[in-house]
């Protein structure tokens, strides 16, 4: 998926809103070589968040699962005002503690709901956590996908903002798909998954 990202970015780059070529796309990245070791940081957090997906997907039922990564809005909250020194509003605070009002109720275990779900090997399975999370691992995996998309979001926004603001738009989309394929094509090499994702 993100090999078509980069190739649609490219071709954006290319066609959309002037001519440019090869050589000036070599250009732009070299003088903007900085910024692209800086876009290694939220290229590295979303590879985490999207591999823990995968897991936090196979541990929690679905609909526990979206309501858990819901309190992203509020540590995104929180982390914008400290980067950005933009203080949130009565109203903006009172959304936040309705959401994690939300996801706290959503915990609570209104009685035995624990099945055994039996395999087509009549192996008995343990169930997939329908009732919240308990305060293990999972709870701990969840809680690392949810701040690696709040810093990755906002580290970003950063870069768009500051570090990058003289640098195409275009050609940070480039830097961070290259990051983005480097990041996930490690992970690979590191899980030994490289040669199967071809």
């Amino acid at each position: 998926m993100i090999l078509i990202g980069f190739d649609f970015d490219l071709k954006i780059f290319f066609f959309i809103p002037r001519r440019h070529t090869l050589k000036s796309l070599f250009t732009n990245v070299i003088k903007g070589s900085t910024v692209l070791g800086l876009y290694l940081v939220p290229a590295f957090l979303y590879c985490l968040y999207n591999n823990l997906a995968f897991h936090n997907l196979s541990v929690f039922d679905p609909t526990t699962y979206y309501l858990l990564l819901q309190f992203r809005v509020v540590i995104t909250g929180i982390l914008f005002q400290i980067i950005f020194k933009k203080y949130l509003s009565r109203k903006q605070w009172l959304s936040l503690t309705l959401l994690t009002l939300g996801c706290m109720v959503k915990q609570i275990d209104f009685g035995d709901t624990h099945q055994v779900i039996k395999s087509t090997d009549d192996e008995a399975k343990p169930p997939k956590n329908t009732i919240g999370f308990d305060l293990s691992i999972n709870a701990i995996f969840i809680l690392i996908q949810t701040v690696c998309s709040c810093l990755a979001g906002v580290y970003n926004e950063y870069l768009l903002k500051d570090k990058g603001q003289d640098i195409n738009i275009y050609i940070q989309n480039v830097f961070m798909y290259i990051d983005s394929i480097l990041c996930n094509g490690l992970l690979l090499l590191f899980t030994g998954n490289f040669q199967s994702a071809f």
